[in-house]
This record gives C-alpha cells, sequence and structure tokens, in this order.
C-alpha cells in the first residue's frame, strides 16, 4: 500500500513511517501493510492507495460505494441480486 501526504511542511518521519520527499514537496511512503496504511486513511491531506486506486476513507477492507449504480448499491446493502456459485 502507499501513502501520499500534500500537507505543507510535512517531516519525512510520521509516525514511525519513513516517507519520501517528493519535487512536488508532498511526501510518499510505499509498500505499506494495510495496518499503517489505514492510520492515515481519515486524515485529511493524506491519500491511501492500493494496487494503484485510491480507498475511500473508511475502515480498512471496508468496499467503496464509488461508481456503483443505484441498483447495485441497493443490493449490496440487503444482500440481493448476489448470485451463489452452483454445487460442485
Amino acid at each position: 500500500m502507499k501513502v501520499t501526504c500534500t500537507l505543507p511542511h510535512v517531516t519525512e518521519n510520521i509516525n514511525g513511517i519513513d516517507f519520501v520527499r517528493q519535487d512536488d514537496q508532498s511526501v510518499i511512503a510505499e509498500g505499506l501493510s494495510k495496518d499503517e496504511a489505514s492510520q492515515f486513511e481519515d486524515i485529511p491531506g493524506y491519500t491511501v492507495e492500493d494496487d494503484g486506486e485510491a480507498l475511500a476513507a473508511g475502515k480498512p477492507g471496508e468496499e467503496s460505494d464509488a461508481g456503483k449504480t443505484d441498483e447495485a448499491l441497493a443490493a449490496s446493502k440487503t444482500g440481493k441480486g448476489k448470485k451463489e456459485a452452483p454445487a460442485a
């Protein structure tokens, strides 16, 4: 996981995690575990990424609703619309 911080005057060691300063003065830490990265998810100015996609603010492992249709959102909240795999 990767964490980027764009706050001005940020240090290169945050909560014991080493960040690398970029040309635009932001800092980035890469190769973090979910637990390490999750401590930054709800802090303004920080972006947490997993496999190149930014995670929505929320709990680690929580699925984001971004990009879902209204129908898909309703199905995910009620559990309806999920298809079970056929028995082997």
